[in-house]
């Protein structure tokens, strides 16, 4: 199954500042969907936003923008 990514930014003297980016596997957010019956709460978005704050815990990180292909050699 495909990942998808997304652009993770922070704010830096009220300006943004990318992070990085962050991949979520598509599988994974199905599963915890099927099992819980609760989509709203189990969005990709949100399994990227708590990936951020692992991967950048001090940074106090934003998961703005999903990537879509070809564009992440822009960013």
């Amino acid at each position: 199954m495909s990942r998808v990514k997304f652009l993770v930014e922070t704010i830096v003297n009220e300006k943004f500042v990318k992070l990085g980016i962050v991949e979520v596997d598509l599988e994974e957010v199905l599963k915890v969907m099927e099992e819980t019956k609760n989509i709203k709460d189990n969005m990709p978005s949100k399994f990227a936003r708590e990936k951020a704050r692992k991967k950048w815990p001090d940074a106090n990180p934003i998961v703005l923008t999903e990537i879509f292909e070809g564009e992440e050699d822009e960013l």
